[in-house]
């Protein structure tokens, strides 16, 4: 992840260069996935609109662990500085 080549492949860059306008972030609301349902409620909430129940699409029955290394979780809190940094993840 860290050599030239996954640099330029757009899909694997931090998700902060694409909210960026200029050298900052500028946003009313950003959702986080992490609270998907919390988060679209409010963002409804914001523009007016009223829902019910939120789909569940696309949901994995597979319950599998994910396990990262420490060595994996360095790699990655170092290609990814820049998303901590401006979404207060931590470390």
């Amino acid at each position: 992840l860290e050599t030239r080549a996954y640099k330029d492949y757009k899909h694997l860059r931090p998700q902060a260069e694409y909210l960026k306008v200029g050298k900052s972030i500028k946003l009313d609301f950003l959702g986080r996935y992490e609270d998907y349902e919390a988060d679209c409620r409010k963002l409804f909430s914001i523009l007016g609109m009223t829902v019910g129940q939120l789909p569940n699409l696309r949901a994995s029955e597979k319950k599998e662990a994910c396990i990262y290394t420490d060595s994996m979780k360095e790699v990655m809190q170092r290609v990814y500085m820049e998303d901590y940094e401006s979404f207060g993840y931590e470390k």
